[in-house]
C-alpha cells in the first residue's frame, strides 16, 4: 500500500505560516504517530531541522523550464518516498502556500507514482482575503486598500481559487481533495490547527498547541506606514514589518471597528459569485455553504478609515517610544557592561 502524502498547498494569507508552525513544533510527536513533515528541500525533517518549508525550493523550480523541473521534483519524491519508508512512516506531510498555482499543481502530479496523495486547501471569503492582502503587501507599495480593491474588481479574473482547484480535480480526482473555508463554524473545533490535525488523522489534544503566525498590523497603523513606502523594497518586503512585529501588541484587535463597509464586501462577493457558487456545489455541504458568505450589517459600527487617523498616529506614536525605551535599555547594558556611566 502506498504511502500517503498530504497536500498542504495553501492559499497564501490562509492561515499556512500557522499550520506550519504547528508542524514544525510538533514533528516529533507526529513521527511517533507515523507522520513526517518535507523539509525545506523535500527531505523529511529531524529534530534537528530548521522551521523552514520548500516555499524558497519551489520558486527556483518555477523558474527552470518545465521538463527540467519536472524531472527534478520527481526524483525529489522518489527519494521522498524511498527514505519514508524506510522509517516505517504511514503519511508524510508537504506544506506550501506557493503550490497554490496551476504551474504549482503540474509539479505535484511527479508524485503520483510514488505516493497516495491527498489535498488539503484552506481559502477565506474574497473580501477578508483582499483585506488581509493589502495590510500585508499592497500597502507597502503606497496604495490606499479602496484603489486596490477597486484595481482588483476590474480585473477579468473573477476567481481567486477556481483555477488552482480545477488543476488539482484534473489531476487527482475531486475525491481526493479537502476544501475548507476559514470559518469558524466550519471548522472541526471552530479552529484552524485542529481542522488540520483532523485532516491528517491526528488526535489534537496530542499535539502541542501553537500561536498565530504572520498576523497583519492593525489597519489604523497600516494606514500610516502607507504613507512612507520607502520603508519597503516592494510590497513582499517583510523585514521592516517584522522588526516592528517585536514591539506591536495591538494586532487587529486594535480596529475598534471595521475596515471594510458591508456595502463594499457585497460588492466584492458579488463579483466572485460564480466562483463561489461552483465552490458550494463542488465541495461543500449544505451545513457549511450559507454561514460563510453572510455579511452582517455595520450601520452601528464605527469605521476604520485607510488614511492617515489620530488612531493610527497614536499607534504609530506608540511604537516609536516602545522602540527607543528598548534601545535605551539595550545601551544601557553595554554601557554597564564596558563599565561606562
Amino acid at each position: 500500500m502506498a504511502i500517503k502524502l498530504y497536500l498542504h498547498i495553501g492559499h497564501p494569507k490562509c492561515g499556512s505560516s500557522t499550520l506550519q508552525q504547528a508542524l514544525f513544533e510538533n514533528r516529533r510527536a507526529l513521527l511517533k504517530a507515523g507522520i513526517g513533515v518535507c523539509d525545506r528541500s523535500l527531505g523529511l525533517m529531524s529534530a534537528t531541522s530548521a522551521a523552514m518549508f520548500p516555499i524558497g525550493y519551489l520558486r527556483k523550480l518555477y523558474d527552470l523550464p518545465v521538463p527540467e523541473a519536472e524531472a527534478e521534483v520527481a526524483e525529489k519524491f522518489r527519494l521522498l518516498a524511498k527514505k519514508a519508508a524506510a522509517k516505517g512512516l504511514k503519511a508524510v506531510v508537504l506544506s506550501a502556500e506557493n503550490l497554490a498555482s496551476t504551474r504549482g499543481v503540474n509539479l505535484l502530479k511527479e508524485a503520483r507514482p510514488y505516493f497516495d496523495c491527498d489535498v488539503i486547501y484552506y481559502i477565506r471569503r474574497q473580501d477578508d482575503w483582499l483585506l488581509s492582502s493589502w495590510l500585508q503587501w499592497q500597502f507597502k507599495t503606497g496604495e490606499s486598500l479602496s484603489d486596490f480593491i477597486e484595481r482588483r474588481l476590474q480585473m477579468e479574473k473573477n476567481y481567486l481559487y477556481r483555477d488552482v482547484l480545477e488543476a488539482c480535480i484534473e489531476t487527482f480526482g475531486q475525491e481526493k481533495l479537502r476544501v475548507r473555508t476559514l470559518f469558524r463554524r466550519n471548522l472541526v473545533g471552530e479552529s484552524l490547527v485542529p481542522d488540520f490535525w483532523s485532516a491528517l488523522g491526528v488526535d489534537a489534544a496530542s499535539m502541542a498547541e501553537v500561536a498565530s503566525q504572520n498576523v497583519s498590523l492593525s489597519p489604523n497603523l497600516v494606514g500610516v506606514l502607507k504613507e512612507s513606502p520607502y520603508l519597503y523594497d516592494g510590497s513582499h518586503d517583510n523585514s521592516f514589518s517584522s522588526f516592528i512585529g517585536d514591539y506591536h501588541a495591538y494586532g487587529q484587535a486594535a480596529s475598534k471597528g471595521r475596515a471594510l463597509s458591508a456595502a463594499t464586501r457585497r460588492a466584492i462577493l458579488k463579483y466572485f459569485f460564480a466562483e463561489n457558487r461552483w465552490i458550494n456545489q463542488t465541495f461543500l455541504n449544505p451545513d457549511e455553504v450559507g454561514g460563510w458568505l453572510m455579511v452582517q450589517d455595520d450601520s452601528n459600527q464605527k469605521p476604520v478609515a485607510e488614511t492617515v487617523t489620530l488612531s493610527g498616529l497614536a499607534e504609530a506614536i506608540n511604537l516609536n517610544l516602545a522602540m527607543l525605551r528598548e534601545i535605551r535599555e539595550d545601551v544601557d547594558k553595554i554601557k554597564k557592561a564596558l563599565g561606562l556611566r
